[in-house]
């Protein structure tokens, strides 16, 4: 049985938003979030407390990184960041401890793929990360 993931996506393109909440029910997960800039990401995530975070790194009002930085002082949670920018170093985010890489835009549905599947192996039976 896979384990059903419960995905907080931040994107400040509407079509990306979309996108993921077409796309990861398919793959059995579940959207939780749809935030468009970081700040939302992080008001919306400590009451949906989710699983997975797939968030875009350049977004206005508070960035991808600092979003994810104020969440996970809080609870350790795996994070993909997406990026349109091919030179962002992931190395600055290392220090997170949760971060499992970076998928390029335009996203490759087997690229998210093999990501999601990396974050299950930091998710409990349960769905709490670990």
């Amino acid at each position: 049985m896979v384990l059903s993931l419960r995905i907080a996506v931040a994107d400040d393109h509407p079509d990306m938003r979309e996108y993921y909440q077409e796309v990861l029910p398919r793959l059995g997960h579940r959207v939780v979030v749809a935030a468009s800039n970081g700040c939302e990401l992080v008001e919306q995530c400590q009451t949906a407390e989710p699983d997975l975070i797939i968030s875009d790194i350049n977004m206005p009002e508070m960035d991808g990184v600092t979003a994810v930085a104020t969440l996970c002082r809080e609870r350790r949670i795996p994070v993909i960041f997406v990026s349109a920018n091919q030179h962002w170093d992931l190395s600055v985010c290392a220090e997170l401890g949760v971060v499992l890489g970076r998928v390029d835009k335009p996203i490759k549905l087997s690229e998210l793929q093999l990501m999601i599947a990396r974050a299950l192996s930091y998710v409990e039976p349960e769905g709490k990360a670990v």
